[in-house]
């Protein structure tokens, strides 16, 4: 079934290309206790967003509710895809353009950003998570309940209901861009141009 992918990166992908997991063992060589992690816990490489979240210095709240949403699917729903080892999806493009403007663009600084839109199709098993249960501060006994529900399926009242696809994924075509706007005194304002 084809989703739709909002690219953080102007061309990023090109249609016909099979997106597929990245292995870091290069990255690892000195760190036996970082590879051991990998190997033990994410076979076969991770996404882009696991490399971002894995292997770069990050701090903050998202850090921590990614690492709590991971090993509270680890504990209580092997069977689920990692978030680390996957492309994120929507399957309607008003969902990729409201993730674009709540959750992306409120973070860019004042001016324009453009995200390409891409079709891309899965042959694997997907789970379809509300991605609102990751907004806001919380306690770590909120973040687990949170991450809980996401992996329950559970939709909030105002869901962003958000599509893991498991790599490796095939980019199918490409469906146009989406360009923001971000304002000092107007917020941020989004227009779609089909390709």
């Amino acid at each position: 079934m084809p989703y739709f992918h909002i690219s953080r990166f102007p061309e990023s992908f090109v249609v016909g290309q099979l997106i597929q997991l990245e292995s870091c063992e290069h990255l690892l060589q000195e760190h036996s206790i970082q590879k051991q992690f990998l190997d033990d816990f994410l076979t076969g490489g991770l996404s882009a967003h696991g490399k971002n979240y894995l292997m770069t210095s990050q701090a903050g709240g998202s850090v921590t509710r990614e690492y709590v949403a991971e090993l509270v699917r680890r504990e209580y729903f092997p069977q689920l895809p990692s978030r680390f080892q996957c492309l994120f999806g929507w399957e309607f493009l008003e969902h990729g353009e409201q993730f674009v403007t709540d959750y992306i663009a409120r973070k860019q600084q004042v001016g324009e950003q453009i995200f390409d839109i891409w079709i891309v199709d899965s042959k694997r098993g997907i789970h379809v998570g509300d991605m609102a249960h990751f907004s806001g501060g919380q306690t770590w006994m909120d973040a687990f309940a949170s991450a809980k529900a996401y992996w329950e399926g559970a939709m909030t009242q105002n869901p962003l209901p958000e599509v893991l696809l498991p790599l490796p994924v095939s980019v199918v075509g490409h469906a146009g861009k989406i360009v923001c706007w971000k304002r000092e005194t107007y917020g941020t304002t989004r227009k779609l141009i089909s390709s």
